[in-house]
Parts: C-alpha cells; structure tokens; sequence
C-alpha cells in the first residue's frame, strides 16, 4: 500500500510525494546535502533539536566519541557520524541500519 509524504522544496514549502515511507532520519543542522540525499531516497528528515519520538538514526556532523554530549542517549536510534563521508556513503549507512537485508 502506498502512503502519502512530503519533500520540501528550496523555499520552504512542501510537495507531496507518492511513495513508501522510509522511517524518520534527525539531522545535526549544516548537514544539508545529507538531508537532500536522504529526502531523495524517501525518509523523512526531523531537526536533532526537536522532538525525537519516532526516529529510527541521527546523524551527526563530528567525529568525537560524545558529539552530541548526551550523558545517556535521548533516543535509542543508531548515531551515525557523516563526517569524512559524501551525503551517498552517509545515506547507504542509513539505509544499511535501517532497512531489512
């Protein structure tokens, strides 16, 4: 069955889009290639300061062990870090994460 999402547009505005939902995705602001990328291939993107119910994997610009200085996670989604990586090898590690085999 097919569901009903949206992709944002360069002014803000929102185009639905036909097609599988691929889960939610929390993005570290500045990461705006990732976010065209992963929007691209369908997930849905959340900011990493909003609320991070139903989120399945956050991505994080930095490479330190703490990026985000979180003492216990807010989440249990997988934290991946994209730095060092293109927008395809960061979107490839969440869809390797996230999608069945």
């Amino acid at each position: 069955m097919k569901e009903r999402r949206y992709r944002e547009r360069k002014r803000g505005k929102l185009k639905p889009v036909v097609g599988m939902r691929r889960g939610k995705v929390a993005l570290e602001p500045g990461l705006d290639p990732v976010r065209e990328e992963l929007l691209r291939r369908g997930f849905e993107i959340a900011d990493l300061e909003g609320d991070l119910r139903g989120v399945r994997a956050v991505v994080v610009r930095g490479t330190d062990e703490n990026t985000l200085g979180w003492q216990s996670p807010l989440t249990p989604a997988p934290v991946i870090r994209a730095a060092g990586r293109t927008p395809r090898e960061v979107a490839d590690e969440v869809e390797r994460r996230l999608l069945p085999s």
